[in-house]
Formats: C-alpha cells, sequence, structure tokens
C-alpha cells in the first residue's frame, strides 16, 4: 500500500481483531486496496463481518478505530444474530453524523453535546480539537 503523505509510505495495511483481555490476535485480513475482494458489501462492513464471524451471537463489545466505525454498520451489528455493541471515535465528514453537532468548534472548549437514540449515542467534546465517540448499547 502506498500512503504518500506518511514518512514510511509503503508498507503493508491488515485489519485485525485481537482480544483485549489476552492481547492476541483472533482473526486477520490483508487490505489490498483496489483488488480486495469483498463480495458486493461495502468494503468496512465487510471486514468488520469477516473478523467477526467466528465470535457473532456471543453479545460482545467491539471497539473499533475511526476507519471503521460508522453508525449503519453499528445499527446492522446490533441485530440478532450477530448481536454486538461498538464503541469507536468516528470521523467528523461522514455524512451521518446530524448537522447541529458539527458545530460544536464555534463552541468553548470544555463543551459536550449528546445525541442519542434507542440503541446509540453519539458523544461530541470539544477538548482541544473536537471529538466524535459512537457507543451503541442494547436495550
Amino acid at each position: 500500500m502506498y500512503i504518500p503523505n506518511k514518512t514510511a509510505r509503503y508498507g503493508i495495511k491488515i485489519a485485525m481483531m485481537c482480544d483485549v483481555g489476552t492481547n492476541y490476535m483472533v482473526n486477520a485480513i490483508p487490505y489490498l486496496g483496489l483488488n480486495t475482494q469483498t463480495k458486493g458489501v461495502h468494503l468496512l462492513s465487510y471486514f468488520v463481518k469477516e473478523l467477526t464471524k467466528n465470535i457473532q451471537g456471543t453479545n460482545q463489545n467491539i471497539i473499533m478505530d475511526n476507519w471503521f466505525t460508522s453508525i449503519p454498520l453499528a445499527d446492522k451489528l446490533l441485530k440478532i444474530p450477530i448481536n454486538f455493541t461498538v464503541v469507536g471515535t468516528i470521523w467528523k465528514n461522514k455524512g451521518e453524523i446530524p448537522p447541529e453537532l458539527l458545530e460544536l468548534r464555534s463552541q468553548r472548549v470544555g463543551t459536550s453535546m449528546y445525541c442519542f437514540d434507542q440503541a446509540k449515542t453519539l458523544i461530541v467534546q470539544n477538548k482541544t480539537n473536537v471529538l466524535f465517540y459512537l457507543h451503541s448499547m442494547k436495550n
């Protein structure tokens, strides 16, 4: 993989699922760029579903980085038979964030805003920069 703005421009990107208790890798899939075969599924959804295939239905909590975190994916993972909850940071430029929450940059430092429905909470904090967190829960 080539990333021109990184110090090490060339490398291999591997999506991994690791156990937080043991720090061991449970499953991994290499990212092959445009050559990654996703069977007609959105790339990030494909990675998450493939990585978690062996533990689906076990009521686990999945902690994701912002490359994977999205509100539609959190909705899919909450449904039975997959049955996962999600915690992760989310990019502010994703279209699924309500526009009212994007206005937090104009608020003073230390301000927080929350947006929620029955299963998900979106938390926006303005520390020194604006951070977006997504948390999903079961009813």
